[in-house]
């Protein structure tokens, strides 16, 4: 008889409230810092909600110069320093356009992928561990992130850079983790 094993897939879901750009980047470092080829980060928000500030503080994290990271809107995809590949699905047509990208070939581990606008596409383009967040506006400077980490390379990201944000803004940043 054949068996079947299981593995049940860690998840890690967080609420946290940054109060201006400059923390929005600094989150985005956070990650950045502690992040390592085989990352995904999967970013959805209305537009101007933070997501290419964020970005941005993930690139300088890596040690990419955060002044080079702009929006990939009109050509989908930019690689940095074969450290990162920033992808922007906002003008993605159809799932062939993608494919054509050569997205996929992104996402095999050699680097840390963010990709902007992933409700775009279907989830079966993405790892199934990965981490997803949803930025909502809240005032002229204030994001809400509600973040969620699956598999337990992406928890560990996600934990790990909590704590290092934490640690800047223990008195600034709201949060609430939940496991």
């Amino acid at each position: 008889m054949v068996g079947a094993i299981m593995a049940e897939q860690t998840e890690l879901m967080v609420s946290l409230t940054t109060n201006s750009v400059m923390e929005t980047m600094e989150l985005g470092e956070a990650f950045g810092s502690l992040s390592s080829p085989g990352h995904t980060l999967l970013l959805t928000g209305d537009l101007g909600a933070g997501k290419t500030h964020f970005t941005k503080g993930v690139a300088k994290g890596l040690g990419i110069p955060p002044e080079v990271v702009t929006s990939p809107t009109f050509v989908v995809m930019k690689e940095y320093h074969g450290l990162m590949t920033h992808v922007d699905l906002y003008r993605i047509g159809d799932m062939e356009e993608l494919f054509y990208t050569g997205f996929s070939d992104h996402l095999e581990g050699n680097r840390v992928v963010v990709v902007e606008w992933a409700e775009k596409v279907g989830q079966e383009w993405f790892p199934s561990g990965c981490i997803r967040m949803n930025i909502r506006t809240m005032g002229p400077d204030e994001r809400s992130f509600e973040i969620t980490a699956t598999g337990d390379f992406h928890c560990q990201l996600l934990e790990s850079a909590l704590g290092s944000f934490r640690a800047l803004h223990s008195d600034t940043a709201g949060e609430d983790i939940n496991e």
